[in-house]
Order: structure tokens, then sequence, then C-alpha cells
């Protein structure tokens, strides 16, 4: 029997991205966002990684993006801080199967390689607080789920560790965690925001 429902964020729940208002092309800082998302997304892979360790605050980023980009923080922060606040989730049924899910027992565990971001705009805005029993946030915990430690274990999952065999995992790149399999994880790996819907429905029903 499944007692805990991990579930990833990013292309799994939701797909807007940082900074996603300003794909409008009317939008005022619309050419910022392709040099913004390609020195952090492409360039910078190791600043973004560090910044989902925990290792930089969101204002410590924006900095090192003005600096480049030699544009003003505020305008980069603001504008991350906004989007962060406007994201929601792929699916308007998401949020009530998330609610019949945890009414039937099963605590339903928000699983993200994210930023302070997460924790400090989004979950609030959306009110997620009244949809999942708990956060696993890599920024807060200081690892991402795909870090190992010497023994091979993923500190990402190290409190839920004796759960796990009871627990499933929904995730959009969830073909990376075969060791997890192996210790009795039910994995699901989803290809869209459509199929994960499906997954819940299942959990719900």
């Amino acid at each position: 029997m499944i007692t805990h429902l991990f579930i990833d964020w990013h292309n799994t729940l939701s797909t807007d991205t940082f900074w996603f208002p300003w794909k409008n092309i009317t939008h005022s800082h619309h050419k910022l966002l392709e040099p913004l998302q390609r020195i952090l997304f492409v360039e910078k892979k190791e600043l973004l990684n560090d910044w989902m360790r925990g290792l930089h605050s969101s204002e410590s980023v924006c900095e090192i993006l003005g600096e480049i980009l030699t544009v003003d923080t505020s305008i980069i922060f603001e504008g991350l801080k906004e989007s962060c606040k406007l994201i929601t989730f792929a699916h308007s049924d998401i949020p009530k199967l998330l609610v019949d899910i945890r009414k039937k027992g099963i605590q339903t565990i928000s699983a993200t390689d994210n930023m302070d971001t997460f924790m400090r705009f989004t979950i609030h805005a959306l009110e997620a607080e009244k949809l999942f029993d708990a956060f696993l946030i890599s920024s807060e915990i200081g690892h991402l789920k795909s870090d190992r430690d010497t023994h091979g274990s993923r500190p990402f999952f190290s409190s839920y560790h004796h759960q796990l065999k009871n627990s499933a995992f929904i995730d959009d790149c969830a073909h990376k965690f075969i060791d997890l399999i192996e210790n009795g994880l039910v994995v699901h790996q989803v290809r869209s925001t459509a199929e994960t819907v499906d997954i819940l429905k299942h959990y719900a029903s």
C-alpha cells in the first residue's frame, strides 16, 4: 500500500518558467528574457545547480546576471519575484486531486530541485501548504535529488529513507532513479503534465 506520494514540480505539476511574463513581445523587458535564460540554464549551469543547492540567494544570482548583462539587478530580481508569484499548476484539476489523495490517507510531498524562490514566493502564492503534507526542496536540504553521498545514498531523500518502500514518485526525470526502484519505490516517469494528471487520478480514485 502506498503511504507517501512524492511529486516533482517543474514539467510535472507546472510548466511556468522564471520571468515567463516577459515572453510577451510587448513587455518592456522582453528582450532580456532570451539572454537571461541562456546564461542561467545553458552557460552557467554550475551557478544554476549551486543556486538549487542553496549556495546562492535569489538576490546574489540576480546580481551576477545583472553584472554579466550590465542590467540593473533590481529589474532582474523584481521580474523573477513577480514570475514566481504568478506560477500556476499546469492543469486546473491538480489542486483537487491532491486534496482527494490526502483524504485517502496518502501523504503528498512536493519533491523538487528548486531555488529559494519556491519557498519564498511560489508556495505561499499558490497556497500550496493546503495541498502538500511536506516539501522537500533542494535549496533547503542542500542537495539535488541526483546527489550521492560517500555511501552511494541520496541525501535528498534521507528524511524519508524508511518510507520509500511504501511510496511512489512522479517525476519527468524519474528514469534517473533506478536505485530507488530497486529499494521498492514505485516510480512514474511522465513526459507531460497530462500524464501527471492521469497518475494523480489513479491515486485519488
